[in-house]
């Protein structure tokens, strides 16, 4: 499988020659971390979005696929556009969104194996490296607001990348709540203006 063989490969290598400090902080650099994935792995293809909250702030996502013959893997990976104390910044400028991209890139790298021990200790599992779930209060919460929303619950979970509630990325919770917030109040001014 080619997900196994990427992992063996790439949770190999040392990334201390990659590290860098910020503000107290290890980060892997985005440039040693590109080299070494595309070393193993020329076959790379990277996809970038970004979406925009009503508050302003920005949230930046990639995909990476690595393909090696027939076969293909892919990790996803989202981060928001941050300031230098790691706090969303509303309306960020290109730089910054440049930036957040960057670092993107290297933490979907992360869950292929190369250098996840920078995010908080070494793991021996690819599955480990994979987003906790939201529990079953926040997904009880979700499917009331789900259904006070009038959402279209199918497109919802896809949006996530979850195939049902339960499954939605604990991560993402902010997200997940201010969306369908977003979407109440819509719907609630709608509503007025129908009166």
């Amino acid at each position: 499988m080619l997900h196994k063989q990427i992992w063996d490969t790439l949770s190999t290598i040392d990334p201390t020659p990659g590290i860098e400090k910020k503000n107290g902080l290890d980060y892997l650099s985005w440039s040693f971390a590109w080299s070494q994935v595309k070393k193993y792995y020329p076959d790379i293809i990277t996809h970038f979005s970004e979406r925009t909250f009503p508050d302003g702030t920005v949230e930046v996502t990639c995909r990476v696929t690595i393909r090696q013959g027939e076969e293909t893997a892919t990790h996803e990976m989202w981060l928001p556009v941050i300031n230098y104390a790691n706090k969303p910044i509303k309306n960020p400028d290109a730089f910054a969104i440049n930036t957040s991209k960057q670092r993107c890139l290297v933490k979907c790298f992360a869950l292929f194996g190369l250098g996840i021990e920078v995010y908080g200790g070494s793991v021996d599992l690819v599955e480990e490296a994979l987003p906790a779930k939201i529990t079953k209060k926040q997904a009880t919460q979700v499917r009331k607001l789900l259904k006070a929303s009038g959402a279209d619950v199918e497109k919802f979970l896809q949006y996530f990348e979850a195939s049902t509630v339960d499954q939605l990325p604990a991560d993402r919770w902010e997200n997940i709540i201010g969306m369908l917030e977003a979407k109440i109040a819509i719907k609630e001014d709608g509503d007025a203006d129908k009166n």
